[in-house]
């Protein structure tokens, strides 16, 4: 279950919904990425996803096979003059980034938007519960706390209707 117990907001039926919105949002990324870029004027590119490196890299492996190359020997020959070489072979590492820090930001500029939004409004959150989820991110030691995903349903609710 994604609440704890003590919580007001133990329903798994709703935790089961929200999940299932966060997941077709997820499978439908690219594109919905493309369309946020295109609706605030960006132009978005996500790495390696370029059609004519795709292309190429099929090209190559119809020519030349890679199976028995170390892991990334294309990608790291095709970059060998552009980064130094530390970088190119250094081992691998971790990458925490600063999540915590980042809900809290949006929290700080959104969080009230559950407090008094469309899933209050439609009856999907308590008032008691709405306010809860709002004040941050709960529960606070989650990766991905379920009041973010709250969060991220309030906005893609009110933008959507």
């Amino acid at each position: 279950m994604l609440v704890d117990s003590h919580c007001h907001l133990n329903f798994p039926e709703l935790a089961a919904r929200v999940d299932e919105a966060l997941a077709l949002m997820r499978e439908n990324g690219v594109t919905q990425g493309d369309r946020l870029g295109m609706a605030s004027s960006i132009e978005m590119r996500l790495p390696l996803l370029d059609h004519r490196l795709v292309e190429t890299v099929i090209g190559l492996r119809k020519a030349n096979t890679d199976v028995n190359k170390p892991p990334k020997a294309w990608f790291k020959a095709a970059l060998k003059d552009v980064l130094p070489d530390a970088v190119i072979n250094r081992p691998k590492r971790g990458f925490s980034p600063p999540v915590l820090e980042w809900h809290r930001a949006l929290f700080t500029a959104h969080g009230k938007s559950i407090a008094d939004g469309y899933l209050l409004e439609h009856g999907v959150l308590t008032e008691e519960s709405a306010c809860e989820l709002a004040a941050g991110p709960f529960p606070p030691d989650s990766t991905t706390p379920f009041s973010f995903k709250a969060l991220v349903l309030e906005q893609w609710c009110r933008r959507m209707n």
